[in-house]
């Protein structure tokens, strides 16, 4: 709830017996002020068959909008992996796939350029106590340059890079699409997995990437009645 006055000590008196007789979360804003009745997410189940998976959604940060079509997507990345090295995972979000891929590989390098999102990918590892997830707060095009050694961040200073067997790279980027080095680098990974909600921008960045033939590919119906669709790309080296 956002207000132009600022909120005191009695909107959160009221807030409270409404929260409580709802049995529900209520966050107040005002201008440089916050307040918090009960928690500040909500956090989805998703049932994988042999294990469920349990993911902290925040506000300001972007998540899968269809949680029963977002269990099916999280299936789909476990039955598609193919290999049992390390992954490099950009444009990571709150964890949603994060949290699976740790499960699926040895290690995972995952990077995210919004603050609010790596906030919530950090709580997020924290609840799901993953011990081999390393991240960072990093373009993707900035990772990238990265493990190319062209450029160096202190956001990676507590990551051996060097010890990393990336094999695989996991991309869930923007509508737009990607951004031309990005689309030239990970050409050297042997898998590339590629979440689109772009289908123009998927199909532009597929065109581009000629070292590749697509193995397995799967549609989403995040969004009902519109004309949007998900698409899930495995793409393997020729």
């Amino acid at each position: 709830m956002n207000y132009h006055k600022e909120i005191d000590q009695e909107w959160e008196k009221s807030a409270t017996d409404i929260a409580n007789s709802l049995k529900t979360n209520l966050i107040g804003r005002s201008r440089k002020k916050k307040i918090t009745i009960g928690k500040d997410f909500i956090q989805e189940n998703y049932d994988l068959g042999d294990e469920n998976l349990k993911i902290n959604l925040y506000e300001n940060c972007f998540s899968q909008p269809n949680p029963y079509i977002c269990e099916k997507m999280l299936q789909w990345t476990r039955d598609a992996k193919s290999h049992k090295d390390d992954i490099l995972e950009l444009h990571c979000g709150i964890g949603t796939f994060t949290l699976l891929l740790s499960r699926l590989y040895k290690q995972v390098l995952a990077t995210e350029n919004s603050r609010p999102s790596i906030r919530g990918l950090e709580d997020n590892i924290k609840v799901a106590a993953s011990a081999n997830i390393s991240h960072a707060r990093l373009s993707g095009k900035e990772t990238l340059e990265a493990l190319n050694e062209k450029r160096i961040f202190r956001r990676l200073s507590n990551v051996n890079i060097k010890d990393l067997k990336l094999n695989s790279v996991f991309l869930d980027p923007p509508r737009t699409g990607l951004d031309e080095y990005t689309k030239t680098n990970i050409k050297k990974f042997d898998t590339i997995f590629y979440i689109s909600c772009g289908f123009e921008s998927l199909q532009k960045d597929l065109q581009s990437i000629k070292t590749h033939r697509i193995k397995k590919a799967s549609f989403f119906d995040q969004f009902p009645y519109t004309d949007h669709m998900e698409s899930a790309i495995l793409l393997e080296r020729i």
